[in-house]
């Protein structure tokens, strides 16, 4: 197995903001009994991450994740998958902090073909008193009720659906001492 990564990092204080980014080279050499026959595979996988953090006024700070994969075989043909989360948090005044998430994962099933899977949550939590907070979220907000995956490992490939809970409304409250 071969792994490689380079990655950089950079804060900029006056923006509050930081900057990370990798990229990651796996090569992994597999044999494996296919009717009573030894064959070997090399197996590759390309990862690039980028991860951007911002705190655009005093009261609003931004997350962006992104991740683009290509894996493939070197007698084989390549699939792709990629991942992007955004994150925002809003504290209006000191007692309250709003934040919204929005996931995409994209799946290449097969050559020309994806799934893509995108959710939204929202969360609402204030703080009335030092150690006591009240939340108030709304979970799976586009109510999907599905989510597909593909994923290649040298000669296997697997497809598989889970379902999902359906859109959730949920209040909570917690003391901390």
């Amino acid at each position: 197995m071969l792994y490689l990564r380079a990655s950089a990092d950079k804060s900029l204080a006056d923006l509050q903001s930081t900057l990370k980014l990798s990229v990651d080279y796996t090569r992994t050499d597999m044999n494996y009994a296919q009717q009573d026959e030894i064959i070997g595979s090399v197996n590759h996988n390309v990862s690039l991450n980028l991860n951007v953090s911002a705190g655009t006024t005093s009261k609003l700070r931004a997350t962006l994740l992104a991740c683009l994969n290509s894996s493939w075989a070197d007698d084989d043909d390549e699939l792709y998958s990629a991942y992007n989360s955004l994150k925002l948090v809003y504290e209006p005044v000191r007692m309250l902090r709003v934040s919204a998430v929005l996931d995409h994962c994209g799946e290449q099933m097969v050559s020309g073909k994806w799934s893509h899977n995108v959710f939204a949550d929202v969360a609402a939590v204030c703080t009335p008193l030092d150690g006591f907070d009240v939340t108030l979220s709304v979970n799976n907000i586009f109510d999907r009720d599905l989510y597909a995956v593909s994923e290649i490992d040298g000669p296997n490939s697997s497809y598989y659906e889970s379902p999902l809970r359906s859109r959730a409304f949920i209040v909570g409250c917690s003391f901390r001492f």
